[in-house]
């Protein structure tokens, strides 16, 4: 596997089709673990790329428990889902405060709630139109569909790399900062707290990683 290391800070620095190939397989390839139920290919998968940047795997992953951890943390809306939404961790709207809500009343007089279908929704939707690119499934801020979005840009900067990457690598770098960088932290750590295996906290360090590196 190709060394991992770009620096995009400087947009004139050489940036490699290899380089740009490799990551974008690899985010690929994680928004596909993030998106459907494992396979025992995503299982060996992740434990080639998560060994080779130095995570540790767990050494009795079992299919049968990743799909049920699958469906427990991202299908079954109970105790133990994250809903992997951009939305859900950025947009909010607001209720006034009611004598139920006890202790939660406070200096200030309205409760937060995560908002489906907000803001942050729309704006990476535009993001993708405007690069050429509209997911097929699930909300456009859908975890999945944000790393795919990056591979998308990562790709289009190996076949232009003699020509104009760097309108990609623009493209690449707001929609990490504006985005990606906002929420992945902490849908990880909410991942976390749930995933008893530890399978789908790897995949989520290992997309952390390449996403806070380029």
């Amino acid at each position: 596997m190709a060394e991992l290391v770009i620096n995009d800070d400087t947009l004139s620095d050489p940036v490699t089709v290899t380089d740009c190939e490799v990551r974008a397989a690899i985010l690929n390839f994680l928004a596909g673990i993030l998106s459907s139920i494992p396979t025992s290919k995503s299982i060996w998968g992740l434990r080639q790329i998560a060994e080779a940047l130095g995570f540790h795997c767990e050494s009795d992953w079992s299919l049968l428990d990743i799909k049920r951890q699958y469906t427990k943390l991202f299908v079954m809306n109970n105790q133990g889902y994250v809903a992997p939404y951009e939305c859900m961790f950025r947009d909010h709207w607001f209720l006034p405060l009611t004598p139920n809500m006890g202790s939660m009343a406070n200096a200030h007089d309205k409760a937060s709630k995560s908002l489906v279908m907000g803001a942050s929704t729309m704006a990476v939707h535009r993001a993708y139109q405007d690069a050429g690119m509209v997911p097929v499934a699930d909300l456009p801020d859908h975890i999945a569909n944000e790393l795919r979005f990056m591979a998308y840009l990562w790709a289009k900067q190996s076949e232009t790399v003699s020509e104009n990457a760097g309108e990609w690598a623009q493209r690449l770098r707001k929609f990490r900062y504006d985005h990606v960088l906002k929420w992945i932290h902490r849908l990880r750590e909410r991942v976390q707290l749930s995933d008893r295996l530890g399978f789908f906290s790897v995949t989520l360090q290992v997309a952390e990683m390449l996403v806070q590196a380029g």
